[in-house]
C-alpha cells in the first residue's frame, strides 16, 4: 500500500491521483484514450508541442535549495484555458515563493463560483511549483460535500497519502500507516509512532480498536480534536522537513467548523508549507481568521470579459475563424462569464450544429442564433445537451441521479433490471446469470456517455468488482434529478437501498449514511430512522462527536414515540449524551427530560431512573447540587422499584460525588459505602474499584489518613488485576495527595510521578495537567520553587489547551504562591486572579484555597491596611476557615486556623492566635497531622 499519485512515466514526478498530465513536464498520464486536450477534444497525440514559460516567483525570497533546474517541456502540458486570470496565477506565485523561499507556511484562497475554473486554477498551482521547485511534493483533496464528514477534506488528504481505499485489509492498512508516520517522522519511538497514528486515523476515519490513546478523549471531544490537529501539524512538518510542499484544497468552504480549525493549527507549522484552498465567495469571510498565522492572500475569480469570452471560445472550437459580437454578447450574457457555464454552453451549441464548416475554417450560424430556440441557462445548456442522447444514454443518467452524484454501474443495473418485466416463472434460472446483455449495453452507454463527457469514470475504483463514476460537470446531476416525476424518484430510491444493503465491497465508510437517505427519500421513514442511527453509532465509534450528532438529529423526525418507542428512546439517549459530551446542556436536558416522559407513559422504572441519572449529572456539572441531590433520589426510587441493582449502586455512587462537592462528607460517606455493598454483592469488580477510591477521598477529606490509605490501596489492587488503567492512575493521584497532606513530601512526588508516566502511556492530557499541577504543589512545599513553576507551566499550557477551567483555577493559585514564594511582584495580581477562577469555576474546596493562598500574600506584611486586627490577611483566612468547615474538610481547616494563629501573633494579637491555635492544636492532635509538633511548641511559648 502507497500513496495514491499518478507517477509520470516520462520524469517520474508525483502527480495527485486525477490530474491529466503531469505538472512538471506534461507528459500524458495514462492511457492516452479518451483523455482531453485543451481543445477539449479527444487526442491521442501526446507529442504535440506547447512550450511552457519558465514561470519563477517573482515574490519573497528564494529558496536556493529548491530552486528550478527545468527547461520548458517538449511533451503536451496540461494547458486548458486560464484565460482572464492572471492576477489569480500571480497570487499563487507569491504564495508558494513565500512558503518555500521564507521556510514557513502561506496561505493563498482562490474564491469563486461554481464552474469558474477553481480547481483548474489549484493544478496550475500544482504546475508553478513542480516546474519551479527540485524534489516539491504536491498533495491534493476535496470536499466532495458537507455531509463528508467533519475533518473533510483532510480525512481524503490522509487516505490518498496513506494509499487507502474501502477494499483494503484493515490490519495491512494500520500497520503500514504506522510504517509511514515512522518514517515521515523520523523515529522509531513505537509509544511516539502509535499515539500519531491513531490520531491521523481519527482524522482519516480509520478506526484503531481499543486505542489507549483514544479511548481516554472518548468524552472529551475538544481536546482529542486538539491533539488530532497537533499530529496532523506535525506529520506534514516531516513531510516538509526535507522537500517543500504544496498541498491543494479545493472546495474548502464545504468544510465543517472542525476542518478550519485544523487549518488554524497547520499554518503554525514549522516547515515550507504552502496551502492552497478554493471556495466560493463566501470563503473570502472565512480566511480573516486566518491572517494572523501566515502569509495569506485571497485571490477572486472573476467574471470574463467579452474579450476574454471570444479568447476562450477559439481555444475550444478548434478552427473557429471569428467570433461575432451578437455570438460573443449572447454567451457573455448566458454564462454570466463563467468559464464553467461557458464550456458546457459551447458545448451545447456544438450539438446543436451552431457551428458550420466552410473552406476558409469554422464559422458561427448566426441565422440560426437570431432564431432565438438556443440554450439560454444553464440548466437549458444541460437540457439541450441530454436532448441529443440516445434514448438509452439518457436513461441512463436519470437513473445515475437517482444514485448520487458518486454513483456504480451495479446499482444502474439493479434499477434497470427491477423496472423491467419479471421473467417467466418457467424461464431457466441459470440463464438469467449467463446471459450479460443488459451489462454489455449499460458498459457500452457509460463508455459513449464518457466520451461525450456527460460522466466521468474514477480513475481508480474503490469498490472490487463495480465501476465508480461521478457527473462531469456539477449542475449536471441537480438538473436531471428535478426534472424526473417524484414518483419515479421514491420507486428509484427504494430499488437503490435494497441493492445497498446487498452489493458486496462498498465502501463501510458513511455507508449507512448513504443508506439511510435513500431510504428516507424512498418514504420508509422508519427504517431510514435506524439507519441513521446506524450512521451516528459509526460516527461515535470514530469519536466524530459532531457529525454522529447531526445524523441522530435526522433520525429522530423518522421515528414516531407511538409506533417506535424504544427506537426514539435509543435515539433521544444518544442525543442527551452527545449533547452532554459537547457542552451543550440545555439542549441535552429536554432529551433526557423526554425520555422521562415516554418511560413515565410505559411504567418503564428503569429507564426513567437512568434519564434522571443523567439529568442530575447535568445539574452537577452547572454547580446546581441541590437540583442533582432532588433528581439522584427519585431516581434512586426508580432503580429500587425496578430491582435494578447496578442503577441503584451507579446513582449511590453519585449522590457520594455530589455531597462530597458540597462538603457533606458524613452522607457522602453513607452513599459510597451502600454503592460497594452492592457492587460487592454482584461482583461489579470495576465498580467496586470506583467505591473504593471515592471513599479514599472522603475519607481523605474526612483526615482518616489511615483509612484512606486502606481503601485506596485495595482500589489501587482490583484495578491493576482487572487492567484497568485509567483507574490505577486515578488512584495512584489519590495516594499522592494523602502522602502530601501527611507531610511526606518525598513519597507525594514519587506517587504523583508514578501516576504521570501512566497518564503518558494512554495520553491522558487531562490527567497529565492535573499531576504536574500536584507535582508544581509538592516541589513549592519541598523549597524548590525553580521546578515547582517549571510543572506548572507545564499544567497551565496543557489545561488551557483543553479550556478547563477548573483546573486553571487551581494552576494558578500555585503559580501564584510561586510568585509569593520567590518574591515576584505579580504574586497578588495572579492569586486574585486564582480566586476569580476558583469562584466561577471551582468546587467550594477550591474557593477555600484560594481565599488562604490571598491570605498567605497579605500576612506577609507585618500589618494590613487599617491596622485594627481586622485586616485582608485575616479576613481571608477566615474566609478560608468557613467555607473548610461547611466541606467538613478538617485536616485543611486546622491547617488554615494554625496559620492564621501564626499571623496573628505577627501582629501582636495573642489572644486570638492562642485561640486559633488551640483549635488547630486540638484537630491536629486527632488526626495525628504532621503540623502538630509546630503548633504545640509556638502554644507553649504563648
Amino acid at each position: 500500500m502507497g500513496a495514491l499519485v499518478a507517477k509520470c512515466s516520462e520524469c517520474g514526478f508525483e502527480n495527485p491521483r486525477g490530474w491529466v498530465s503531469c505538472a512538471r513536464c506534461g507528459y500524458l498520464l495514462g492511457p492516452a484514450h479518451g483523455r482531453r486536450t485543451a481543445t477539449g477534444t479527444d487526442d491521442t497525440d501526446t507529442t504535440r508541442k506547447a512550450p511552457f514559460p519558465s514561470e519563477a516567483p517573482s515574490a519573497g525570497p528564494v529558496d536556493e535549495d529548491h530552486t528550478k533546474v527545468f527547461r520548458s517541456p517538449e511533451w503536451s502540458t496540461d494547458a486548458r484555458p486560464l484565460i482572464g486570470q492572471e492576477t489569480v496565477v500571480e497570487a499563487l506565485r507569491r504564495g508558494i515563493g513565500l512558503a518555500f523561499g521564507r521556510k514557513r507556511p502561506s496561505l493563498v484562497a482562490v474564491a469563486g463560483a461554481r464552474g469558474s475554473g477553481k480547481t483548474r486554477l489549484l493544478q496550475r498551482a500544482s504546475e508553478l511549483a513542480a516546474k519551479n521547485y527540485v524534489d516539491v511534493r504536491v498533495m491534493y483533496a476535496a470536499c466532495r460535500a458537507r455531509d463528508e464528514g467533519p475533518y473533510a477534506p483532510f480525512s481524503r488528504l490522509l487516505l490518498e497519502r496513506f494509499g487507502i481505499t474501502p477494499a483494503s485489509s484493515p490490519i495491512t492498512v494500520r500497520g503500514q500507516m504506522a510504517m509511514t508516520v515512522a518514517e515521515v517522522l523520523g523515529t522509531n519511538d513505537a509509544h511516539d509512532v502509535a499515539e500519531a497514528t491513531h490520531l491521523l486515523g481519527h482524522i482519516a476515519g480509520v478506526p484503531f480498536p481499543d486505542s489507549p490513546f483514544l479511548a481516554s478523549l472518548e468524552h472529551h471531544p475538544l481536546e482529542l480534536h486538539q491533539r488530532a490537529s497537533t499530529a496532523l501539524r506535525r506529520f506534514l512538518e516531516g513531510e516538509a522537513k526535507n522537500r517543500p510542499l504544496l498541498v491543494l484544497l479545493d472546495d474548502f468552504d464545504l468544510g465543517e467548523s472542525d476542518a478550519f480549525a485544523v487549518l488554524d493549527t497547520l499554518l503554525t507549522a514549522q516547515t515550507p508549507i504552502a496551502f492552497v484552498i478554493s471556495g466560493q465567495e463566501t470563503l473570502s469571510e472565512l480566511t480573516t481568521r486566518y491572517a494572523p498565522l501566515a502569509a495569506v492572500e485571497l485571490a477572486h475569480i472573476h467574471s470574463l470579459s467579452d474579450a476574454e469570452v471570444s479568447e476562450l471560445a477559439i481555444a475550444l472550437i478548434p478552427g473557429l475563424r471569428e467570433t461575432p459580437e451578437p455570438f460573443v454578447s449572447a454567451l457573455k450574457h448566458r454564462s454570466r462569464g463563467n468559464a464553467g457555464a461557458l464550456k458546457e454552453l459551447i458545448q451545447a451549441l456544438q450539438e446543436r450544429q451552431l457551428f458550420r464548416s466552410t473552406s476558409a475554417g469554422i464559422e458561427v450560424d448566426l441565422e440560426k442564433l437570431e432564431r432565438g430556440d438556443l440554450p439560454l441557462t444553464m440548466a437549458d445548456a444541460i437540457r439541450a445537451r441530454l436532448s441529443a442522447l440516445e434514448p438509452f444514454e439518457l436513461l441512463v443518467m436519470q437513473q445515475a441521479s437517482v444514485v448520487g452524484e458518486m454513483f456504480w454501474d451495479g446499482a444502474l443495473l439493479a434499477i434497470q433490471r427491477s423496472e423491467r418485466e419479471r421473467p417467466d416463472s418457467d424461464a431457466d434460472p441459470i440463464r438469467l446469470w449467463t446471459e450479460d446483455r443488459d451489462e454489455i449495453r449499460l458498459a457500452e452507454a457509460l463508455s459513449h456517455l464518457e466520451q461525450k463527457r456527460f460522466v466521468v469514470r474514477i480513475a481508480e475504483s474503490e469498490v472490487p468488482g463495480l465501476h465508480e463514476y461521478t457527473f462531469h460537470f456539477a449542475g449536471a446531476r441537480a438538473v436531471i434529478y428535478a426534472d424526473l416525476p417524484e414518483t419515479v424518484r421514491t420507486s428509484r430510491h427504494g430499488i437503490v437501498a435494497r441493492w445497498m444493503t446487498m452489493a458486496a465491497g462498498l465502501p463501510i465508510e458513511a455507508l449507512a449514511a448513504v443508506l439511510a437517505s435513500h431510504l428516507e427519500r424512498a418514504g420508509h421513514k422508519s427504517r431510514a430512522g435506524r439507519a441513521y442511527l446506524d450512521a451516528a453509532g459509526d460516527e461515535r465509534k470514530r469519536m466524530r462527536t459532531t457529525m454522529a450528532l447531526r445524523y441522530v438529529e435526522k433520525a429522530l423526525p423518522l421515528i414516531s414515540a407511538d409506533q417506535e418507542v424504544g427506537a426514539r428512546i435509543e435515539a433521544l439517549h444518544e442525543h442527551g449524551s452527545l449533547l452532554t459530551t459537547l457542552g451543550r446542556y440545555d439542549e441535552a436536558h429536554q432529551s433526557f427530560k423526554d425520555i422521562v416522559e415516554l418511560a413515565w407513559r410505559l411504567g418503564a422504572r428503569g429507564t426513567g431512573g437512568a434519564a434522571l441519572n443523567r439529568i442530575a449529572r447535568i445539574h452537577r456539572q452547572r454547580g446546581e447540587h441541590l437540583r442533582a441531590l432532588d433528581h439522584l433520589k427519585c431516581a434512586l426510587l426508580l432503580f429500587r422499584a425496578a430491582d435494578d441493582h447496578r442503577g441503584v449502586a451507579s446513582t449511590y455512587d453519585d449522590l457520594a460525588q455530589v455531597h462530597r462537592m458540597l462538603g457533606n462528607l458524613e452522607p457522602s460517606l453513607v452513599a459510597a459505602k451502600e454503592a460497594l455493598d452492592i457492587r460487592t454483592t454482584i461482583k461489579d469488580k470495576r465498580g467496586e474499584a470506583v467505591s473504593l477510591n471515592t471513599i479514599g477521598y472522603i475519607e481523605l477529606d474526612r483526615g482518616n489518613f489511615e483509612a484512606a490509605q486502606q481503601r485506596f490501596d485495595a482500589a489501587l489492587a482490583i484495578r491493576e488485576t482487572i487492567g484497568d488503567l485509567e483507574g490505577a492512575v486515578q488512584t495512584r493521584i489519590g495516594l499522592g495527595k494523602l502522602a502530601y497532606h501527611q507531610g511526606r513530601i518525598e513519597d507525594a512526588i514519587r506517587n504523583y510521578k508514578s501516576a504521570l508516566d501512566g497518564a503518558r502511556e494512554q495520553d491522558n492530557q487531562r490527567f497529565q495537567s492535573y499531576l504536574q499541577n500536584h507535582l508544581g504543589e509538592a516541589y513549592l512545599a519541598d523549597g524548590k520553587p525553580e521546578e515547582a513553576q517549571a510543572m506548572l507551566l507545564e499544567a497551565r499550557r496543557l489545561a488551557l489547551g483543553m479550556r478547563d477551567q477548573r483546573a486553571l483555577s487551581e494552576i494558578q493559585r500555585n503559580l501564584g504562591l510561586v510568585a509569593m514564594q520567590r518574591g515576584d511582584p505579580r504574586a497578588k495580581e495572579q492569586l486574585d486572579a486564582a480566586l476569580a477562577l476558583a469562584r466561577e469555576y471551582g468546587t467550594r474546596e477550591a474557593i477555600a484555597l484560594a481565599h488562604r493562598g490571598v491570605g498567605r500574600l497579605h500576612a506577609r506584611t507585618l500589618f494590613d491596611q487599617g491596622g485594627d486586627g481586622t485586616g485582608s490577611a485575616e479576613h481571608s483566612f477566615r474566609e478560608s476557615i468557613r467555607i473548610f468547615q461547611e466541606c467538613g474538610n478538617l485536616h485543611e481547616v486546622a491547617r488554615t486556623q494554625a496559620e492564621l494563629g501564626y499571623h496573628l501573633i505577627e501582629r501582636g494579637a495573642s489572644p486570638r492566635a492562642r485561640e486559633a491555635l488551640t483549635q488547630a492544636y486540638l484537630t491536629m492532635k486527632r488526626l495525628n497531622l504532621p503540623e502538630l509538633a509546630r503548633v504545640t511548641d509556638t502554644l507553649a511559648q504563648l
